[in-house]
């Protein structure tokens, strides 16, 4: 197997029967098991829909107010106070996709934490806050 350099990834490069090279994604092996491999897509894929299911749940209404109705129905709750914090709400969003994720403990919920925090800062990228003051 050749290895290609490319600018922030190495990617795996092998030699079809015919001669061809194949260029596969690139991968990150985890130090604490060989066999572990990180898919950077799958990965920006995941942040991505805890993003958007996290900005749906806290920020949008929803189709016919679906979400603002669940949103006023909870209340200054513990729940409705859930509801309004985008941080503390993409833990709760990112649990289910870090779960799947992971293989082992250690990898679930470091991928949970990870998941969360990309959508914190997708967040804080690209969506301006409204609350904040304008410069």
């Amino acid at each position: 197997m050749h290895y290609a350099r490319h600018a922030f990834s190495i990617h795996h490069v092998r030699i079809a029967p015919d001669g061809e090279s194949i260029l596969y994604p690139p991968v990150l092996r985890l130090p604490w098991r060989e066999s572990a491999k990180i898919n950077y897509f799958i990965f920006l894929l995941s942040a991505l829909a805890v993003w958007r299911v996290t900005h749906l749940l806290q920020a949008e209404d929803g189709p016919f107010d679906v979400i603002f109705k669940i949103r006023k129905s909870l209340g200054n709750g513990l729940l409705g106070s859930l509801m309004d914090c985008f941080y503390c709400l993409s833990l709760w969003v990112a649990l289910p996709f870090g779960l799947y994720a992971g293989s082992g403990w250690l990898e679930k919920v470091l991928y949970w934490l990870a998941l969360s925090a990309g959508a914190i800062i997708i967040q804080n990228l690209f969506i301006k806050d409204k609350n904040l003051p304008s410069e």
